[in-house]
């Protein structure tokens, strides 16, 4: 098996999780619902429980070569940080970044933070890239 990365698509509403193999196929897709209700650090939770299953699941057949995660909001690059999130409501100012580093990033090359397509459109574009 070719090496492997992770994608995650962090919504208000549904939560995606999926090891593609290094030519685009899907190895898996885990698929939650977003508790946001819960708070953010339940819907990390439940994000990292899912990144740490699937690399446990494929890391003797292939290497992990990073982690990317798609977030509803504005991202500072600098911070790596969520400063306003309309889907995701209480996380301003979360460091996720940092949160993902020391809960899912070890052993991975990197982990790729971007806004979501409609605020990437408005001219929000942030892209923030975490060397571990």
């Amino acid at each position: 098996m070719p090496n492997f990365s992770i994608g995650v698509d962090l919504g208000g509403t549904n939560l995606r999780i999926a090891a593609v193999e290094e030519q685009g196929s899907l190895l898996e897709k885990i698929s939650l619902g977003t508790r946001v209700t819960l708070g953010r650090d339940h819907v990390i939770n439940d994000m990292c429980d899912a990144v740490q299953h699937l690399t446990a699941k494929y890391k003797d057949l292939a290497t992990l070569e990073g982690i990317g995660i798609g977030v509803p909001g504005i991202i500072d690059m600098r911070t790596g940080m969520i400063r306003e999130s309309p889907n995701l409501p209480g996380w301003a100012d979360s460091p996720v970044r940092r949160r993902l580093k020391n809960d899912w990033a070890r052993g991975s090359s990197w982990i790729t933070m971007r806004m979501s397509q409609p605020l990437a459109r408005s001219g929000w574009e942030r892209h923030a890239t975490l060397m571990t």
